[in-house]
């Protein structure tokens, strides 16, 4: 299929549920059926091709597969009513999703509406999924069922797509514009682990041991790592008083603070379980969890989403004692390639952990003037501003002027 094929225009005035996208190209191409669907039941029937596709197809993230999604949706329906996720389909077999959020908001002092892929505190790096080597013409035909199922939304918020996101490479085919990016960390799990183990610093190795030859003298030290059909969701009520023992819980943000969020990580721990993703990672001492995460093991990565210590160990360091068993099995298995955090933080880097860019991505509705005036441009002038350097340095001094006022 050649990467420029093009999509008829669907009627606008179209709001079913289905639709056939027929590409026309110098070579044969076959023909695209599209689904939008926006009620979580319906969901469920594609739950199993949409999995595949997203072990299959970049960016191989958790957050992407219908496990995840099918539960986001499912307790957002209520907060996020204009919703639809689109599916593409070849023959009997699934080469796109998209899932969409329709957002009303006001900018260039405008009110207008976006859509958005769906994105929380518990939900991010979220992509449209396009089959490999059908990516631009799978692109093609969802935005063309999309600017016809939302005939008033002005562009689409890709908020966190992932560095080896498919999207990526064929949005050069249409209008968009990068907004800003985020740092994430992982950790390259291949090679020779003593390598590894001796690029960490003196201090952070000198430190471990320590804190090691402190946890020794505890008694009942295990550490559990519970995979494929031992990881079961009833392990939420372990994972929970452990993740909300520290900081998290004397914020409130930790999921047991919360009854939505107990409830969403119910239901997502389950779907994950079901699917032999799931991961639980928990050391134990003195009769009780003091450090825990919950991990999703995908494709060759393995992703660490929440985790937690019992502060009041902290000088045994149970969470980077747990981390570092962790390591150890992941360089021991040939099979995966990466810890993957998928966010930030300062302790990360005694790991020596390596950092990728997330970014934040406009596409643009097509062959409206509005558009153009109201949003690309505005956001193309505001883009190029921020790259210039001796702006930057003013906003800087100006921002340190004012803070000392």
């Amino acid at each position: 299929m050649t990467a420029g094929a093009a999509a008829s225009e669907p009627d606008p005035g179209q709001q079913g549920n289905t639709a056939t996208v027929m590409h026309t190209a110098t070579q044969t191409t076959p023909s695209f059926r599209i689904e939008a669907l926006s009620d979580t039941q319906d969901l469920h029937a594609h739950a199993a091709a949409w999995n595949r596709l997203a072990q299959q197809t970049t960016p191989h993230l958790p957050t992407c597969s219908a496990d995840w999604l099918i539960t986001w949706y499912e307790f957002h329906a209520d907060q996020q009513p204009d919703w639809c996720c689109l599916f593409v389909w070849q023959d009997d077999s699934l080469v796109g999703v998209m899932p969409l959020v329709l957002q009303h908001t006001r900018r260039s002092g405008l009110q207008q509406d976006w859509l958005a892929l769906p994105r929380d505190e518990h939900t991010i790096a979220v992509s449209p999924l396009l089959y490999t080597g059908m990516e631009t013409a799978v692109l093609h035909a969802l935005l063309t069922a999309v600017w016809a199922r939302f005939p008033t939304a002005q562009g689409i918020e890709m908020n966190d797509i992932a560095p080896d996101a498919s999207v990526l490479p064929c949005l050069r085919a249409f209008r968009h514009r990068y907004i800003a990016q985020r740092t994430a960390a992982y950790l390259p799990c291949h090679g020779e682990q003593a390598t590894y183990q001796t690029s960490l610093s003196k201090n952070f190795r000198s430190n471990q041991r320590k804190a090691e030859n402190k946890l020794k003298k505890m008694t009942g030290v295990e550490f559990e790592f519970l995979t494929g059909t031992q990881a079961t969701a009833q392990r939420l009520d372990q994972f929970m008083p452990v993740e909300g023992a520290g900081w998290k819980g004397e914020r409130g943000t930790a999921i047991q603070e919360s009854n939505e969020l107990i409830a969403f990580y119910r239901s997502l721990t389950k779907r994950l379980a079901t699917s032999g993703r799931l991961e639980w990672h928990f050391l134990h001492a003195e009769g009780k969890a003091i450090a825990a995460n919950l991990a999703i093991r995908f494709g060759h990565a393995v992703i660490v989403w929440k985790l937690g210590y019992d502060e009041a160990y902290e000088k045994c360091s149970p969470g980077k004692q747990l981390f570092q068993k962790l390591i150890d099995r992941c360089f021991a298995d040939a099979d995966i390639t990466e810890i993957n955090m998928l966010t930030e933080a300062d302790w990360y880097n005694k790991f020596n952990m390596q950092r990728r860019n997330f970014h934040h991505i406009r596409l643009y509705r097509p062959g409206r003037l509005s558009v153009f005036l109201c949003n690309y441009w505005p956001d193309t002038l505001i883009t190029t501003l921020k790259r210039n350097p001796l702006l930057r340095r003013l906003v800087r001094q100006l921002r340190r002027t004012g803070n000392t006022a």
